[in-house]
């Protein structure tokens, strides 16, 4: 790596520099309460870094007046996500990414960005791979998998199997060439 650039890298795998940047940012946003969390390892020159804002709702504080339990709802906002690596294999899949940031009420709140820290899927994730197929919305890592465990030797076996090639047959030759590639 060019002097530079590695002065730079060494900047940003500094926790001290995470440590004045979350300071620095957080008094930007006195009236809200931001939860920051990171990850450093120089060695493998990797930082990931999350920040998100809570805040107490009026209803929330209408709750904590009314029930003796204490309990109360706040709402939790991802602002900031940052993941530093040197090469793109060390990231995780794009379409792993763009699921972290769809709606996550259904999460609860102490586990909603803890995979997104680890910069890896729960276990039992299966990554949809690439578009193939848009009409299906089938993936190729979908379409390899029942090729292989499902041991599908046509397209009308994997359309059967996974919907993918079953409507406008667009992709019909993709998933030949998958075929003639995994096919037991």
């Amino acid at each position: 790596m060019p002097a530079p650039i590695e002065s730079v890298v060494n900047q940003l795998l500094d926790p001290d520099y995470w440590h004045q940047f979350i300071d620095t940012y957080q008094i930007s946003l006195s009236n809200k309460s931001i939860n920051n969390a990171f990850t450093v390892s120089k060695r493998g020159k990797q930082l990931r870094f999350i920040s998100t804002q809570s805040e107490v709702s009026s209803e929330a504080i209408e709750v904590i007046s009314l029930d003796t339990s204490g309990t109360a709802t706040s709402s939790e906002q991802l602002l900031i996500t940052v993941y530093f690596a040197p090469q793109v294999t060390q990231l995780p899949s794009i379409h792993w990414l763009n699921s972290c940031f769809d709606s996550t009420d259904s999460i609860p709140a102490n586990q909603r960005y803890k995979w997104l820290l680890a910069g890896r899927p729960a276990t039992g994730y299966v990554d949809p791979g690439s578009l193939v197929c848009s009409c299906m919305a089938v993936g190729e890592h979908i379409i390899i998998d029942t090729i292989t465990k499902q041991q599908c030797t046509s397209a009308h076996a994997v359309g059967k199997a996974c919907r993918a090639g079953t409507n406008c047959g667009s992709c019909v030759s993709h998933i030949n060439a998958l075929i003639e590639e995994y096919a037991p």
